[in-house]
């Protein structure tokens, strides 16, 4: 499916556990410590394409950072029981969301107006309407079982992966209704389309492809390969355990 042209791996970051980009720049989502504990230790963190880092304390204050979703110039950030919102050309923190009820925020991800942020102890996925750049109002609750974690939404289908049962699934907003699609993985984590191939991370140490019927392993022997995602043909990956990252280029 693909072959590898680029790797580069950075060590120095605090319990990364998500990486995203606008493609200009990349983030890194830092814990910086426990993922449930409201420390203001965490933090994200700023880097160019090439890995070349602008600000590794970019924004600062943060409990414990995880998943994260760009809108616009804004990006939107699970913290425990809350939503971050960040203006990134200013570099600011505009505003911070209560989650009534949340238990573990995990990833997020968006489109059409809507945010949908998963809860993997909660065993639910939140659907909100989102009006850039803080009009964030929770519309449905989304029961899933099998703790949650990893989200894509392609209009009308929200990929999910799950961290207990280890399933790949997508929910049809429109019906209402879940759809398996493979499963009897090891705690995934972490999921992106990339065309119609379904690329995602398990704490196994793989990161799968998943093409129709065809699934492929793309790497082999990471450790804690947590919230990935996909821009120009570039994967980031995050090591959770090993406080560092991956940047690989793929053609």
């Amino acid at each position: 499916m693909v072959f590898l042209l680029l790797s580069l791996t950075l060590s120095g970051f605090d319990t990364p556990e998500s990486m995203i980009s606008d493609g200009e720049f990349i983030y890194v989502s830092c814990i910086n410590g426990s993922p449930t504990k409201k420390d203001e230790n965490g933090y994200i963190a700023k880097l160019k394409m090439d890995g070349t880092i602008v600000k590794k304390d970019f924004i600062t204050g943060l409990d414990a950072p995880k998943g994260m979703w760009i809108v616009d110039s804004f990006l939107l950030v699970t913290d425990i029981d809350r939503v971050r919102i960040i203006n990134l050309k200013k570099g600011d923190l505009i505003k911070t969301i209560d989650v009534d009820g949340a238990q573990f925020l995990n990833d997020i991800t968006g489109g059409d107006g809507k945010i949908f942020v998963s809860d993997t102890k909660g065993n639910v996925v939140y659907q909100f309407d989102y009006t850039p750049p803080s009009g964030l109002k929770l519309e449905t609750k989304i029961i899933v079982t099998g703790g949650p974690n990893g989200l894509y939404y392609r209009s009308p289908h929200l990929y999910i992966v799950t961290w207990n049962s280890g399933k790949v699934m997508f929910y049809c907003t429109r019906g209402k209704e879940f759809h398996p699609l493979t499963d009897g993985y090891k705690q995934l984590d972490g999921v992106w389309l990339e065309g119609n191939d379904i690329i995602f991370s398990s704490w196994d140490g793989n990161i799968y492809s998943l093409s129709g019927d065809k699934k492929t392993v793309l790497f082999k022997s990471l450790v804690s390969p947590a919230d990935i995602s996909l821009v120009n043909h570039v994967i980031l990956i995050p090591e959770f355990m090993e406080d560092r990252i991956r940047i690989e280029k793929l053609e």
